[in-house]
């Protein structure tokens, strides 16, 4: 079984109503999804919110890439 594809897709939206604390903001919701597809037809997804910075997402779907 080999891997054929490795895609990404990011979103990141501004939340209606951020979360705050002492420390931080959090304002985006942000996701970054991973696909992968094998030769033998075999599909995985996963999906990590990432959401703090608006470029974040992209980031992390530029290191996966």
């Amino acid at each position: 079984m080999k891997i054929t594809s490795v895609t990404t897709t990011v979103s990141s939206v501004a939340k209606d109503h951020p979360v705050r604390d002492a420390i931080q903001t959090l304002d985006r919701d942000g996701r970054c999804l991973v696909r992968i597809e094998t030769d033998d037809g075999v599909v995985g997804e996963s999906s990590t919110y990432f959401g703090r910075e608006e470029a974040s997402p992209a980031l992390l779907a530029h290191l996966v890439d």
